[in-house]
């Protein structure tokens, strides 16, 4: 335990940041604002579940939603569009977390166990320039790393989890593993029911798996994610009761990366994925006696081949290029009625868009204490065309305690597959027309560290342009008709009061 507590400041400034540019940065020469969690601290902090860590970081929040206790919805900086958390890209050891069908990720990121979790980096502002899509308002990278290590708890609910993870080095390679099973039975409720029009009592259960693989030999690394949430007594508030439900989410990645060493500090690496996203639901829909059961599932897997060229000088000087090719597809869209009116009826045609994307990045120094970063990216969809991401940032280093950051950056949001092609929906109509969401932001971040404590400063302004909003109506259609302005400061404050005790404030002001 005293190894959990004597960090100090000065290592935590040495926390390397990864996701803002793809290099390693330290909090005062990286380009963004940036709040980092390392192992021991989200382990002192007590939570176990990403979604519990976000309401720990200053501009983002999570929330639990009605419909299940594994759906955790979550945003950032006070712009939220719905449930899904699509502004927001989530990233685990670089492998994107995002399905193509609702555009996030809530549903399975927001249980993803923080216990295999090396260090979680949370970049707030735009970062599309890097990584394309729903990278709008932020991103979450998550770097694991496993120990030899077990854990196993029992709680109130008939709660109880079980994990363990391995960690093996050999001549020129490693193996990790870990794996986690937790059930918990809920807690008793009272909730509405809509079919019956009254109260019933009610519990919230769920079920967690995850196994998390990775093997490394020479300069080839191998990654297997799977994670699993399910339960089988939901509700929806005004709509559906929780009797006869069945939720499950599922994520299922595999990974082959290459990483080969060229000339003039050059480094290369080149991977081949493939991700698989499953979403199953059950529900009565009409109450007894005219019961009316609906069952659908949606499954996409996309492939995806990336490259990545980096440069890092001794100069200072870094640079990088990158592409990227993706083409998600529906494979699984089926929904039927059963009960007393009975049909098949497909939520989506099954088929596949194709995604490419190439970046460039540039990293110098003016002089001794004032750096740049340039970017561009290109991003081209078959079913929209081509958009481009901007990004250009300017860091002071004005004493050794102090460093001025401004910063730029374009982003955008493509229309997920559930906006363009959905069918057979009784709330919601497909509009193929769709364009992407746009936010262009401007930051400013005053970082602060002395010996004893670290304060952190942003302002930023975020004009977003042509934001899809729902029509009036049932069934919805939806348009790019929306225009926002947002603007706000936040702050982070941690001082070591000594070896054995931190303390850490984060607030958020919104200004408009």
């Amino acid at each position: 335990m005293d190894d959990l507590f004597e960090i100090s400041l000065g290592e935590l400034s040495q926390l390397v940041i990864t996701g803002a540019t793809l290099h390693e940065e330290s909090f005062r020469s990286v380009p963004a604002s940036v709040t980092v969690y390392s192992k021991e601290e989200i382990r002192q902090l007590g939570v176990t579940r990403l979604s519990q860590l976000m309401n720990y970081v200053p501009g983002f929040q999570s929330q639990r939603n009605d419909q299940s206790s594994v759906s955790d919805s979550y945003s950032a900086r006070g712009i939220r569009f719905d449930g899904s958390g699509r502004e927001i890209l989530i990233l685990l050891d670089g492998q994107r977390l995002n399905s193509d069908w609702g555009g996030g990720s809530s549903l399975r990121t927001g249980m993803i166990d923080l216990y295999l979790a090396d260090r979680v980096e949370f970049i707030r502002g735009p970062s599309s320039p890097l990584y394309g899509s729903n990278a709008f308002i932020g991103i979450v990278n998550i770097t694991t790393k496993a120990d030899n290590e077990a854990d196993v708890g029992f709680g109130l609910n008939n709660a109880y989890h079980a994990s363990f993870s391995l960690a093996h080095s050999f001549d020129n390679g490693q193996l990790e593993l870990f794996a986690k099973k937790r059930v918990d039975q809920g807690q008793d409720i009272r909730i509405y029911d809509s079919n019956i029009s009254d109260n019933i009592d009610s519990t919230d259960p769920y079920e967690l798996e995850n196994i998390h693989f990775k093997a490394r030999y020479g300069d080839t690394s191998f990654l297997l994610h799977q994670h699993t949430v399910s339960n089988d007594e939901f509700f929806i508030g005004g709509f559906t009761s929780n009797s006869e439900n069945t939720l499950k989410g599922e994520t299922l990645i595999a990974s082959l990366e290459h990483v080969m060493a060229l000339e003039n500090k050059w480094k290369l690496a080149a991977s081949l994925s493939l991700s698989k996203y499953r979403f199953d639901v059950a529900t009565v829909v009409v109450p007894p006696p005219t019961q009316v059961v609906i069952d659908g599932e949606i499954e996409e897997r996309e492939p995806k081949v990336k490259l990545v060229l980096t440069q890092d000088l001794k100069s200072g000087e870094k640079n990088a290029f990158g592409f990227e090719w993706r083409e998600p597809k529906i494979v699984d869209s089926d929904a039927n009625l059963s009960g007393f009116s009975s049909a098949y009826l497909p939520q989506a045609p099954l088929t596949s868009r194709t995604i490419m994307g190439a970046f460039v990045q540039h990293q110098n120094y003016i002089q001794d204490d004032l750096h740049y970063v340039l970017g561009l990216r290109l991003d081209d969809y078959s079913n929209f065309g081509s958009h481009i991401s901007p990004r250009a940032g300017l860091i002071w280093d004005i004493n050794t305690s102090d460093t001025l950051k401004l910063l730029y950056g374009e982003s955008f949001r493509a229309p997920s597959r559930s906006e363009t092609d959905i069918t057979n929906s009784a709330a919601l109509l497909g509009n193929p027309d769709l364009k992407p969401e746009i936010a262009k932001t401007a930051e400013v971040v005053w970082l602060h560290q002395p010996k004893a404590y670290s304060l952190a400063i942003t302002g930023y302004y975020s004009k977003l342009s042509d934001v899809i909003i729902k029509l009036p109506g049932t069934p919805s259609d939806r348009i790019n008709d929306g225009d926002e302005e947002v603007s706000g400061v936040e702050l982070e404050l941690e001082n070591l009061w000594h070896d054995h005790l931190t303390s850490r404030v984060n607030a958020k002001s919104d200004l408009g």
